[in-house]
C-alpha cells in the first residue's frame, strides 16, 4: 500500500473511532440498521443473459450468446443489526458478505463454469449522523476487507498457457493477452466509503398507482395496497489494493476505482390502512451503479476513454407473494469487464431474471 492509500485509510478509520456519537435518538439506529440491511445489494440469476463484446469476443465470434445462466450470489450475514440500545453495539454493525459470481458457458461441452468469481470479505458499518447541507446527512461510515480471486493456478498469460489447454479449446483466449480459460488471477482490497440515506413518507398514501391497481381486494374492488415512503442510499466507495498481485496486472488493470451507488426503493402499505400501523412493504427498487478506474490501463488492446468507465442500472418488482423475491432487468457497459481476468473485455449485457435479497417487508423504518 502506498504512502496515499495508508493516509487515506488512516484519516477514515479515525473519524470511525474518534467521532462524537451523543444526541441519537435510540429508534433513529433501529430505523438506520433496518434500512441498512434492505438496501445492501442483492442476488441476482439470469437465463441466457445477452452479452454483445464490443471488441474482444470470445472466440473470436461475436455473434453468440456465449453464456447460458449469469448469477450474482451475495449473502450477507450481518452481526448486530438487531441491536440498538447498547451503549457500544448500537453504533456497530458487522456485515460478512461471501459473493460469487458465475458465468455458465452456453456453447462448450458439459456447459461450465470455467472461472468463478469468489469474492469473500466483511465490512463494519458505523452509524453516525453528520450534516452536510439542508437535511442531508452522512449517516454511515463503512471500511472492510475484500478478497478477489478465480481460483485457479493455469498460467495468466494466453501464450504461456497453449501448452496447459486441450486443442479445440484455444479459441478461448483469441484476441486476449490474458489466458480467461484458467489463468491465475487474485487480489485484496480494503473497501473505504460512507453513505447517505434518506427517507420520505407521503403525506397521502396513494393506491391505483402503477401495478397496484392490478392488485385488488375481492371485496371492496379497491387496491390492497398503497404507495406510502420512498427510501433512498448514495454511497460513495474506494477500494484500497494491498498486497502484491501474483498476476502482471500492470497497465491492464486500474488499482484506483471508485464507485458510486445510487439506490431508490418505494414501499407500500395496506390500504385502507390502521393510522397506527407503521408496517411497509417493499414494492419495486431501482439500483444505478459507476465506477472509473484511473491508473495505466493503456496496454489493453483498442484502449480509448471508455475503457475506464463500467456502469449498469437494475430494476427490481417485488413478487407479492414473496417477502423475498424480486422480477428483475439488468442492463450495463464494462469498459473493462470486472468478471476476473476477462478485463480486456468491453462489452455491454442485458439480462432478465430474478433477484433476492432482505427486502421490505413488515417492517418500520419512520424513525428516519
Amino acid at each position: 500500500m502506498d504512502l496515499k492509500n495508508k493516509l487515506l485509510f488512516v484519516f477514515l478509520f479515525t473519524i470511525l473511532l474518534t467521532l462524537n456519537s451523543q444526541g441519537q435518538k435510540t429508534e433513529i439506529y433501529a430505523s438506520l440498521k433496518t434500512l441498512i440491511t434492505t438496501m445492501e445489494d442483492e442476488s441476482m440469476l439470469s437465463i441466457l443473459p445477452f452479452y454483445h463484446y464490443i471488441e474482444n469476443p470470445i472466440g473470436g465470434n461475436e455473434t453468440k450468446f456465449p453464456f447460458a445462466l449469469d448469477g450474482h450470489i451475495s449473502p450477507h450475514f450481518y452481526l448486530f443489526d438487531q441491536e440498538n440500545k447498547h451503549p457500544l453495539t448500537k453504533y456497530f454493525m458487522v456485515d460478512v458478505n461471501p459473493q460469487i459470481d458465475i458465468r455458465i458457458i452456453k456453447d462448450q461441452e458439459s456447459v461450465p463454469v470455467r472461472t468463478a468469481s469468489f469474492k469473500p470479505g466483511a465490512k463494519l458499518h458505523f452509524l453516525k449522523s453528520i450534516p452536510l447541507f439542508g437535511n442531508t446527512k452522512i449517516q454511515n461510515l463503512h471500511v472492510g476487507y475484500l478478497h478477489h480471486s478465480n481460483g485457479q493456478d493455469g498460467n495468466s498469460i494466453a501464450e504461456l498457457a497453449k501448452p496447459d489447454i486441450r486443442d479445440d479449446l484455444e479459441y478461448i483466449n483469441d484476441s486476449h493477452h490474458f489466458n480467461v480459460y484458467n489463468g491465475d488471477f487474485s487480489l485484496n482490497w480494503i473497501p473505504v466509503g460512507f453513505d447517505i440515506y434518506w427517507y420520505k413518507q407521503r403525506a397521502d398514501v396513494k393506491p391505483n398507482v402503477s401495478w397496484l391497481k392490478f392488485v385488488k381486494d375481492n371485496q371492496t374492488g379497491q387496491s390492497k395496497y398503497a404507495l406510502s415512503s420512498t427510501a433512498y442510499l448514495l454511497r460513495f466507495n474506494y477500494n484500497i489494493h494491498v498486497g502484491n498481485p501474483q498476476t502482471p496486472l500492470d497497465g491492464y488493470y486500474s488499482f484506483y476505482r471508485p464507485s458510486v451507488l445510487f439506490k431508490v426503493i418505494r414501499n407500500v402499505k395496506r390500504y385502507p390502512n390502521d393510522i397506527e400501523d407503521k408496517k411497509e412493504y417493499e414494492l419495486d427498487r431501482f439500483n444505478f451503479r459507476m465506477s472509473w478506474g484511473f491508473g495505466e490501463m493503456n496496454l489493453i488492446e483498442n484502449y480509448n476513454l471508455l475503457t475506464r468507465l463500467n456502469a449498469d442500472f437494475s430494476y427490481h418488482v417485488k413478487i407479492p407473494q414473496s417477502s423475498n423475491i424480486a422480477l428483475m432487468i439488468h442492463v450495463g457497459y464494462h469498459g473493462s469487464d470486472p468478471y476476473n481476468i476477462y478485463l480486456e473485455d468491453k462489452n455491454i449485457f442485458f439480462k432478465i431474471g430474478m433477484s433476492t435479497g432482505r427486502f421490505l417487508y413488515q417492517k418500520e423504518i419512520s424513525g428516519l
